[in-house]
């Protein structure tokens, strides 16, 4: 039976119903199904889930709007596994400006501190393009992939994801890019988070927050077809 990642969006609208921008998160989930049709509804199923979490932690009311995002992993999250990947064409600054030092990842954060969590962590690990011979141009090739740590604490979870970037980067080994000779570089972490639960079937992994608009936060919530999925009942 495959995994699957899921995103659910939520936000915490206005007492008045009459805000321009709210505050949304994002909500990364893992389940297990058959096909795309139950991991989608499977993924609908967790709304009660994320609520019940989010009523301790935060004041208003809240609404999940619907998945978002709906991935099949090729194996199941594990240790070391890539569980998310993102691909960009950047210019050396804006590379440069993604990387954070350890103080500033979100692990480290005093508000971290105070929040329970698992002994998983999502770690954000950036990769860029080197040409050996010929250019890409103005721009660099870059890969934000993210993988799951296990570790007794934050500290040891530091030392893995960057043992880990080394090792992938070596792994990746020379490729062609349009004829030419290149390889892969480990430049560092854009951010690293304790995950809310180990992951399984059903868990809430980790969410990320921020103030959208709201049209944003509804915008970014596709039909069911949008998604290559039959249409489903979203009440």
């Amino acid at each position: 039976m495959p995994w699957f990642l899921a995103c659910l969006m939520t936000h915490s609208p206005a007492n008045d119903g009459g805000a321009v921008m709210v505050r949304s998160r994002e909500y990364w989930c893992v389940v297990l199904a058959d096909d795309n049709d139950a991991a989608y509804q499977k993924s609908l199923s967790l709304r009660g889930k994320i609520l019940n979490q989010l009523s301790p932690e935060t004041d208003g009311r809240w609404v999940v709007d619907g998945v978002s995002t709906l991935l099949a992993l090729a194996n199941a999250p594990a240790a070391g596994g890539e569980i998310l990947w993102e691909r960009a064409d950047l210019y050396p600054s804006e590379v440069d400006e993604r990387i954070k030092s350890k103080e500033f990842l979100r692990v480290f954060s005093s508000e971290a501190d105070s929040q329970e969590g698992s002994d998983w962590y999502l770690c954000e690990l950036i990769f860029a393009e080197v040409h050996d011979t010929g250019t890409h141009g103005d721009t660099v090739l870059v890969w934000v992939n993210s993988y799951l740590i296990e570790a007794p604490d934050k500290e040891s979870a530091y030392s893995l994801a960057a043992e880990l970037g080394s090792r992938e980067a070596l792994e990746l080994g020379s490729h062609r890019c349009e004829g030419d000779s290149a390889h892969w570089e480990f430049r560092g972490l854009r951010d690293m988070a304790r995950l809310l639960e180990a992951p399984g079937d059903g868990a809430i992994l980790w969410f990320d927050e921020r103030i959208l608009p709201l049209d944003d936060v509804r915008g970014a919530v596709p039909s069911p077809a949008t998604l290559g999925l039959r249409h489903l009942d979203l009440t």
